[in-house]
């Protein structure tokens, strides 16, 4: 008798455990925890009217009922105050049948407690806590009640099962538009938060960006009359309710994400609003003008549009406060985001005309890579080229050697840069174009300068072979002036080449690097 007694107390305890942990109200606690006292307080007595009350089994029924009840002073007077948990119906069956009392959490799992209660083929049930006492199980449920104060339990929603009520209540169709009046489009706003970004390509013309959508809209169908929103993560029921079909317009390539699980999520507040949310990475186009590279400024979009419904049902929106935002820095190799820009636009189709949505990437290039690997040493080996109006006249070979030296060197510095191709002319095709033809400059200037040397010598052996003093005379007055004129021709080089290179340099930076971003396309 006393082992019966003990399983029944400890039957309750678990009950209690269980809902407590399940999510229930207090109040739903202690109408359960008196319907199970009650079934076993009508069997004790009916049993205590067949069998002698022994010593060991003195303990009486006020005593009992001070054991299993809770604190009257803390909870007689707790109503029900969560309309939205069903309360579970008294039960007034016999020990014999099995009594099963389910509740459904926030979660949206279920719990039963039929295998915790003590029946004729599991008279124990699961759980033998019968060595504990009184003062072990209140201690123990007064941690209980502390965690869940601490954890603030009731500030979280509901789980996903709290939905299917009020789907089957309203007869939803998740086909139908949630709008109410005719001429009110449903207004979708859209925020989203950008987790990656990268892989700018200029020779692909794309980027990929790892984005976080939220979509927002008032679905009044959905409106309830729960205290909290409920929170939905499962895709089999996300699949019942009615959600936007947002598609990327200028994406060559995207998926969800679905590692460890599909990533949507949907919160549905009592008053109808919709906040779905989902993970995707995709990999937009971006078509690019490199009419000044490596100093352009780039623009790359991201469209979002509805691919079924026309603009009159379906409205798209930006959030009205941060539409995008950065979950953490981001930090570009080359073409870094000099700002955003959040556009509303329209796709004009064959047979609809959609709402849509475009943020816009303003890129700045670094051009500081491209100053030391490109600008520093194409102009240190023109420079070079400037050494052959300082060779001596008896070093014919370094003179013309040198400038075809750089000249190859610009040609297989120009060609080693792969990162763009174009078939226009690029900023950087004009820089090497010119330092190009600052070392031709160099070489003809060589070149000229040895043919007259070459004729100057031809005079002086003519002067020395002549046979009057007249044609001597001649001879050596045209060496003269050969001579004046090679060393004129490599005076005026060493000063006009460096003049030259100045004016092109200003007139690069102002005018090429600073031109129009189109301009080598026009026309």
């Amino acid at each position: 008798m006393r082992t019966w007694k003990n399983e029944n107390m400890t039957v309750v305890f678990i009950l209690l455990i269980v809902i407590r942990a399940s999510g229930c109200h207090e109040s739903d606690m202690l109408k359960i925890g008196n319907d199970r006292y009650q079934q076993f307080y009508q069997a004790e007595t009916l049993t205590s009217a067949h069998e002698p009350q022994t010593a060991h089994d003195s303990i009486s029924v006020h005593t009992r009922k001070q054991r299993l009840s809770f604190d009257s002073k803390e909870n007689m007077a707790i109503t029900r105050s969560n309309p939205e948990v069903g309360s579970e119906k008294d039960s007034s069956e016999p020990e014999d049948n099995m009594h099963t009392i389910t509740h459904q959490d926030r979660e949206g799992l279920l719990y039963s407690d039929a295998a915790s209660t003590p029946t004729k083929n599991n008279p124990k049930g699961n759980v033998d806590i019968s060595g504990r006492n009184a003062s072990e199980i209140r201690l123990l449920l007064t941690n209980l009640s502390n965690l869940e104060d601490n954890d603030a339990i009731t500030n979280r929603d509901y789980g996903s099962s709290y939905i299917l009520p009020v789907l089957k209540a309203v007869k939803y169709d998740n086909n139908t538009l949630p709008i109410v009046f005719s001429d009110v489009p449903v207004n979708v706003r859209v925020l989203l938060n950008i987790i990656h970004i990268a892989n700018f390509d200029s020779l692909q013309m794309e980027y990929t960006i790892d984005v976080e959508m939220e979509m927002r809209w008032f679905d009044v169908r959905l409106a309830n009359n729960y205290s909290k929103s409920i929170r939905i993560r499962e895709m089999s029921v996300i699949e019942k309710i009615w959600t936007p079909d947002p598609y990327f317009v200028n994406s060559k390539y995207s998926y969800f994400h679905v590692v460890s699980f599909p990533n949507f999520r949907m919160r549905i507040s009592p008053n109808g609003l919709v906040v779905y949310t989902l993970r995707v990475t995709l990999q937009p186009a971006c078509q690019m003008i490199f009419c000044r590279f490596p100093h352009d400024r780039q623009q790359c979009d991201l469209r979002i549009s509805s691919i079924a419904y026309p603009q009159s049902n379906v409205r798209f929106s930006w959030h009205s406060t941060e539409p995008v935002r950065f979950v953490s820095s981001v930090t570009l190799p080359e073409l870094r985001i000099a700002s955003m820009l959040t556009h509303q636009c329209h796709v004009e189709g064959k047979l609809i005309h959609s709402s849509c949505l475009r943020l816009v990437f303003n890129l700045q290039r670094d051009g500081s890579r491209f100053i030391a690997e490109k600008y520093i040493p194409s102009t240190l080996a023109m420079m070079f080229a400037w050494v052959a109006p300082y060779v001596p006249y008896n070093y014919e070979e370094v003179r013309i050697i040198t400038p075809i030296t750089v000249l190859l060197t610009l040609v297989q510095m120009e060609k080693g840069d792969q990162q763009v191709r174009t078939s226009y002319v690029t900023s950087m095709d004009t820089w090497f174009g010119a330092m190009k033809m600052f070392s031709v400059i160099s070489l003809l200037e060589s070149l000229a300068v040895l043919a007259l040397i070459k004729r100057s010598r031809a005079m002086g052996r003519q002067s020395s072979n002549a046979t009057n003093q007249l044609e001597k005379a001649n001879f050596r007055a045209e060496q003269k002036r050969l001579t004046r004129l090679y060393h004129r021709l490599d005076s005026t080089a060493r000063f006009l080449s460096p003049l030259f290179f100045i004016i092109f340099f200003v007139y690069y930076v102002i005018f090429v690097a600073q031109g129009d971003e189109m301009e080598c396309i026009k026309g």
